[in-house]
């Protein structure tokens, strides 16, 4: 007779209420199944969960392990659900060891007495409909007399002697009596080590039901995968990987009779492979539709979703995921509730897991995870419900090739990735309007999606069409409400002809309701630089507060930027010792000099009567005479005042003043004038320069109306530093008392990303209350005319202007500059002093290159072991972040007896890689080329001289390798590698080597 179909019974309309049903799941657990039983832990939890979230409990799972009968009492051995707990079964399944089997065929036949004796007692003793399901999981076949089997007497008797074990001992006699009973079975056989064992095994199997060849038996997880296969496809769901596994046949007429009709062990039988397709069992049939709706509505089955994924989010149950659709299905839901501390425990366990797959599996599940939102289906439903007759918005082909991936559309409502923006705006141009759905549909990247899908009808609700838009870039992708707002701003940003009032009216519609920043620990996402630069823009869409936020964050992005930006101030100049400059002196009674009213003790005693006698005063005034209107003058390094120094050649130290250099505490202030047109503050010990002081008075220097200043550049993060309170408030700062903090804590320290300070520093970036109101008055209320800057302890000039700059070039301006070694565009932090001494900036990758060019076994060249700008020595800081070796370097040079690294300029040297000094490799000749060693070696460590003997003809140094003394050099000398004597031919060596002392070599 044929094999049993599955369908034959299975058929005919479902009751209302489906049947219990009891899988039974065979398992040959002799010591060739191990792979078999290794998957049994990982299926059965699959299995679990199915049954828990599809049936609701009405499928029972029953595990049956066989053996044979030499492998003692235990030949059966059972576990169920009806009388077990899940945890039992699992421990059971554990405790499953792969051992026994003496002979090839095992004991299946009194495994399938059990299972069908199983089932009787079971409807016995149930007034309802039930029906069983049996898998078998097998590689070899059952006692019968062609099989070979020392133990058939044995499993004859013990079935003979079992009341209970009905279906008989003859292997057709089996198949008939769970065709009677209405029971399909399914068998999972392995590939055996010959084609014909296979086969005529396979032959048994398949006259009980379909069997599904398992050729990959080494990889647990393709078992537990096959399994759950044939389980989705008995369920009438799909099986996208059904293309990987397969079902045989082998086509033999079965006797009805008895088994005895099978062919012999000789019988030529062959497999034939089919697709791996089974038909659906009504009973085992659920609708998938629904669980959406349960999952939103029915608290007790969220929580039980919930814990069946916390058991399965293991590194060995883990793939169930890109496998089982059902699973899929209600995890795509779970991801939908990120506001739950479920889902985030959840996915944390599930991230937590992936690393520790192996590369295959982590790539499977990560393009599972990637597939998992394709949404096509939905948007297919959505669309056909409109007329295909009305107006449409369709994506023309573009010219050049706009390549997006579903990531990068994605990364639209967080923070979007690189060069997407741009992609997103040229996609956006090719969208037109036509006055009905395209009939043929035009390819877009090479790719030929469904046409019917691939337009957005205009009537779709604007929420929807802006959700729905992102499928016209990369199909099956939609957006949330956050990532259709951002598409939104685009579209108003861009002016876009066909979406510009819609996305309008859409963002006036949802404002106030798409920005979480009320569960910003759930969506850090929204707090990313290029989120909050790209919100920025579009504040005009945001509430009052949402705008503060992203506001204050936008400011504190640019000001991070901005830290290392030259900012040129005018300050009054600073003199130097070496030149005189304009002064105001007045003769002193006691010396007879004219001096500085800067070095005035009283208004008619200089300093220098006051501290030495009157002899010495005018000795000191002698050495050191300056015009009546010239001085030496210094300015202070602790007030920065300025005063006047004689014997300036005395002073090789930072100039302090009289009152600065007093070693007493609190330390006296020293009485200063300042300047109207310099802004320069000039010591007054005798109150001189006070007397003939004004509003409008003026220093020598300054005495013709050319205020004596300069210009000097400052990095902006500097003047920021030392003018916390004014510039903060410049930047919309209302916290005077906490500018410090703010500065240092929030823009100096770059550590923080903009989630932390929202987080951590919430309350000293955003304030609230009637308190925030005064202080936001009182800073508009404050003009940049009332405010003084100081850069190094000097006043900076024409404050309302400079600060008028730095808030246009900071906040609208560009913030890039050009490395002036590759002349390409960077941003300021990303530039820095070319050897940490002078003003010239370069990128980082040209540093490293420039000074990365010193390395051991190549060619030092001076011009890389000195800045390219200025020619000085980098300092240590630069040394330390492009080449850490480079010190170690000069500091052994510093300790040679040259004191130099590179003595010789008509010299090229190198790196030793043996030594680790620096020597000679060649002499500079002209029109020489550059030498380019990879792997120098001085000569020294090349060939130490006192090792090697030399050639007695031609004193080339030699070393040999292996064989006797005996040494023919290419010059045609023979001589002796022990002694270095020479002689006129080899067979003079040979006579001389049994007398040689060796005394260059040891060798004999």
């Amino acid at each position: 007779m044929p094999p049993h179909d599955a369908t034959a019974e299975s058929g005919g309309n479902a009751s209302a209420q489906p049947p219990e049903v009891d899988l039974f799941l065979v398992c040959d657990t002799t010591a060739s199944m191990g792979s078999y039983i290794t998957s049994l832990a990982s299926t059965i939890r699959q299995v679990f969960a199915v049954i828990k979230l599809l049936f609701r409990g009405r499928v029972k799972l029953h595990v049956v392990s066989y053996k044979d009968y030499c492998d003692g009492k235990d030949v059966i051995t059972y576990c169920s659900q009806r009388t077990h707990t899940n945890k039992q079964m699992l421990e059971f399944v554990a405790d499953l060891a792969p051992r026994g089997g003496g002979d090839i065929p095992e004991a299946i036949k009194t495994a399938l007495n059990h299972v069908l004796a199983t089932v009787h007692t079971i409807q016995q003793a149930s007034t309802s409909s039930r029906e069983a399901v049996v898998l078998i999981f097998t590689d070899a076949p059952p006692h019968h007399a062609h099989t070979g089997s020392k133990h058939w007497r044995k499993e004859s008797d013990a079935i003979a002697t079992t009341v209970a074990y009905t279906a008989g001992y003859d292997w057709m006699g089996i198949q008939r009596a769970f065709r009677d009973a209405a029971i399909p079975v399914f068998t999972f056989h392995s590939v055996l080590d010959c084609p014909l064992r296979t086969a005529h095994s396979v032959l048994f199997y398949e006259a009980l039901g379909p069997v599904v060849l398992v050729e990959d038996t080494a990889s647990t997880t393709a078992i537990t995968k096959t399994t759950i296969g044939l389980l989705l496809q008995l369920m009438h769901q799909r099986f996208d990987f059904a293309d990987e596994f397969t079902c045989v046949t082998c086509a033999w007429p079965y006797a009805d009779d008895c088994e005895d009709a099978l062919p012999t062990v000789g019988t030529v039988a062959s497999l034939t492979k089919v697709p791996f397709a089974v038909a659906p069992l009504a009973c085992m049939q659920e609708d998938l539709a629904s669980l959406p709706h349960t999952f939103q509505t029915n608290l007790a089955y969220q929580e039980m979703v919930y814990r069946v994924f916390g058991s399965i989010f293991t590194p060995d149950t883990v793939l169930a995921l890109t496998y089982n659709p059902v699973l899929g299905k209600l995890w795509r839901l779970c991801c939908t509730r990120r506001h739950d501390s479920r889902y985030v425990a959840l996915s944390t366990k599930l991230s937590a897991c992936i690393p520790a797959l192996s590369p295959a599996n982590r790539k499977q599940v990560q393009q599972w995870l990637e597939a998992s939102h394709d949404e096509s289906a939905a948007i297919l439903e959505t669309i056909q419900g409109f007329p295909i007759d009305e107006p449409c918005l369709v994506r023309l082909d573009t010219a050049d090739d706009v390549g997006i991936d579903a990531d990068d559309v994605r990364s639209l409502a967080r923070a979007p990735n690189p060069g997407v923006i741009s992609r997103v705006q040229l996609l956006l141009a090719h969208l037109d309007v036509l006055p009905a759905a395209p009939s043929v549909e035009p390819s877009h990247g090479g790719q030929v999606p469904d046409r019917t899908t691939m337009y957005l009808p205009l009537a779709l609700p604007n929420a929807t069409l802006f959700s729905y838009l992102a499928h016209l870039m990369h199909p099956g992708t939609t957006f949330s409400r956050r990532g259709a707002a951002v598409l939104a701003m685009i579209c108003v940003f861009s002016n876009h002809t066909h979406l510009q009032d819609r996305a309008n009216a859409f963002l006036r519609a949802i404002q106030g309701t798409w920005l979480p920043l009320a569960e910003i620990a759930t969506y850090p996402e929204i707090l990313s630089v290029e989120f909050i630069k790209l919100v920025h823009r579009g504040q005009a869409y945001l509430t009052s507060d949402e705008q503060a936020v992203y506001r204050q964050l936008y400011t504190v992005h640019r000001l991070r930027l901005a830290a290392t930006k030259p900012i040129d101030v005018v300050v009054g100049a600073t003199p130097t010792k070496y030149k005189r400059r304009p002064d105001t002196k007045a003769r002193c009674h006691g010396c007879g000099f004219h001096v500085s009213l800067t070095l005035m003790a009283t208004p008619d005693t200089c300093a220098m009567c006051v501290s030495f006698d009157h002899h010495d005063a005018i000795a000191l005034q002698r050495r050191h005479v300056t015009p009546i209107d010239e001085s030496i003058m210094v300015e202070c390094s602790a007030c920065h005042g300025l005063y006047a120094v004689v014997c300036p050649e005395l002073l090789n130290i930072a100039p302090k003043c009289y009152y600065c250099r007093l070693r007493v505490k609190p330390r006296a202030v020293a009485p200063t004038v300042e300047c109207s047109h310099c802004l320069n503050k000039y010591i007054d010990p005798s109150g001189l320069l006070a007397a003939a002081a004004c509003n409008t008075w003026s220093c020598a220097a300054c005495a013709d109306d050319a205020a004596y200043v300069e210009t000097r550049a400052i990095d902006f993060e500097t003047l920021l530093r030392g003018n916390a309170s004014v510039l903060a408030r410049l930047f919309g700062w209302t916290k005077p008392k906490r500018a410090i903090e703010f500065v240092e804590d929030v823009v100096v320290d770059r550590r923080r990303n903009y989630f932390k300070l929202f987080t951590q520093q919430h309350a000293l970036l955003f304030e609230r209350g009637p308190k925030a109101l005064a202080n936001a008055a009182a800073n508009e209320a404050h003009t940049a005319t009332e405010c003084r800057l100081y850069v190094e302890g000097k006043r900076v000039h024409d404050v309302a202007r400079l600060c008028a700059v730095l808030v246009s070039e900071i906040l609208e301006g560009s913030l890039h500059d050009l490395c002036m070694l590759c002349f390409d565009e960077f941003p300021h932090h990303a530039l820095e002093s070319a050897c940490g001494r002078c003003v010239t900036r370069i990128c980082a990758g040209c540093a490293d290159h420039w000074f990365g060019q010193t390395k051991p076994g190549r060619v030092v060249l001076p011009t890389h072991l000195a800045c390219p700008f200025c020619r000085q020595e980098p300092t240590a800081g630069i040394w330390k972040k492009f080449n850490k070796a480079v010190p170690s370097l000069l500091r052994k040079a510093a300790e040679s007896p040259d004191k130099a690294l590179l003595p010789k300029a008509n010299m090229y040297y190198g790196w030793c890689i043996s030594c680790g000094t620096v020597q000679p490799i060649m002499e500079k000749r002209c029109a020489q080329a550059l030498p380019r060693p990879q792997r120098f070696e001085c000569a020294s460590c090349i060939a130490p001289i006192g090792l090697f003997p030399t050639c007695p003809g031609c004193n080339a140094i030699t070393e040999k390798t292996c064989g006797c003394n005996h040494i023919e050099c290419i010059c045609g000398q023979h001589w002796c590698y022990g002694c270095g004597q020479g002689f006129i031919d080899g067979v003079s060596v040979y006579t001389h080597l049994p007398k040689c002392q060796g005394r260059l070599s040891g060798n004999s």
